[in-house]
């Protein structure tokens, strides 16, 4: 009588490789939202960047800053992704809502606030001065999240 080869994987062998796959999926899941975080940041700085732009040309063609958005040439309300496109206040996938706030002749403010996606970020908001200065709102120091 011949011995029949068994074929296949025992219970046992399953479950260490679903043990190894939870471990390596516990390591990786933190760092993967944390680069996601971080594109987000991108995002909100490479808006407010382009409002600080918008608002030195209408400074120079108007001797005055825009006291809103749409004055720049930009939606009111005005959400961004991550991947610094214009979506709607109802997308799933907006990350920040930019503003304009303290408006003057010769000052404001540009403000990337979180929204959805992007409020468990520690930087929290950004602001964005006329004068170039930068804050965060939130936990992490500025200079890290700038």
């Amino acid at each position: 009588m011949q011995k029949r080869k068994e074929t296949g994987m025992t219970l046992v062998e399953v479950l260490i490789v679903l043990v190894i796959v939870a471990i390596l999926a516990a390591i990786m899941l933190p760092s993967y939202q944390s680069n996601v975080r971080k594109a987000g940041r991108a995002a909100a700085k490479g808006a407010l960047m382009d409002i600080a732009m918008r608002q030195e040309q209408y400074f120079i063609n108007n001797k005055s800053y825009a006291s809103s958005l749409p004055a720049l040439g930009l939606p009111d309300p005005y959400y961004i992704d991550k991947a610094t496109e214009v979506v709607s206040a109802a997308a799933s996938t907006r990350a920040y809502q930019l503003t304009l706030s303290n408006t003057s002749v010769t000052s404001y403010d540009a403000v990337a606030s979180t929204v959805h996606t992007q409020t468990s970020d520690g930087c929290g908001n950004y602001t964005l001065k006329a004068d170039g200065a930068r804050s965060v709102s939130g936990s992490i120091d500025a200079s890290v999240c700038w």
